[in-house]
């Protein structure tokens, strides 16, 4: 076994009385290691959707202590906006590794939008510690825009030209409708014709007419999008020959 490199020393303790009687004694003390500070390797914070007028959030935390004495984690989940504390926690740990996801409530705070920070601290049996922090917004879920009715009507002209109306209505239940688009393909899947419509609410319907020339007995693809304020899509295709 290898011997240890710490120094070590003798201590010797002598008494003496007003007779001049003495006594003595001596001890061994070697030099102890340096308390090490644990570490918060890693923090993050998601929100978790539920059915309660809550806003929650699963903490996940790994941590580590080089001494091997880990004692504790400490969570706190504050409020951005005004800075209110809205949740603790404290979860006992131990050993020189440890990890875990612990649930975080904002009470009330579902559909608020708000933004948190949540604090992780670790400490260790002789009191040292160490703070990491990460951030996570209240968000609700969008749907995506509905098509409720779509027909593409062709004119049925005696003429070489291709001349139909679409008619669509749409809608949105996060009432965050933002434009609907038109776009006309031929066969070869090659872009004729467009529209555009910028639309808003929570419904909305059009017409858009498009005559495509010379193209007696052609068939093409019309397709309707509507998309949403977020970015949200939903389409559907007719088919029209001349």
């Amino acid at each position: 076994m290898r011997a240890s490199l710490r120094p070590s020393y003798t201590v010797d303790t002598t008494v003496n009385d007003a007779a001049g009687n003495s006594g003595s004694d001596s001890t061994s003390v070697t030099e102890g290691e340096p308390n090490g500070t644990p570490a918060v390797d890693s923090l993050s914070a998601s929100e978790v959707e539920t059915s309660d007028s809550d806003a929650e959030f699963d903490a996940d935390r790994s941590v580590s202590d080089d001494d091997g004495d880990l004692d504790s984690v400490d969570l706190t989940l504050t409020d951005d906006t005004d800075g209110e504390t809205e949740d603790t926690a404290t979860v006992s740990v131990s050993g020189s590794s440890a990890s875990g996801t612990t649930r975080l409530v904002a009470a009330g705070d579902d559909g608020s939008g708000n933004s948190y920070t949540v604090e992780a601290t670790v400490s260790d049996a002789d009191g040292a510690s160490s703070s990491d922090t990460t951030t996570a917004s209240e968000t609700e879920p969008t749907s995506d825009p509905a098509i409720d009715f779509y027909t593409v009507t062709e004119a049925g002209s005696p003429n070489p030209h291709a001349e139909f109306t679409a008619d669509w209505a749409v809608s949105d239940a996060d009432g965050d409708l933002s434009q609907v688009d038109v776009v006309v393909y031929d066969s070869s899947g090659a872009q004729v014709d467009s529209s555009t419509t910028s639309v808003s609410g929570s419904s909305a319907s059009g017409t858009d007419q498009f005559k495509i020339e010379e193209a007696q007995n052609e068939t093409f693809d019309v397709v309707l999008t509507v998309t949403d304020a977020n970015g949200n899509t939903t389409s559907d295709t007719r088919t029209v020959t001349e």
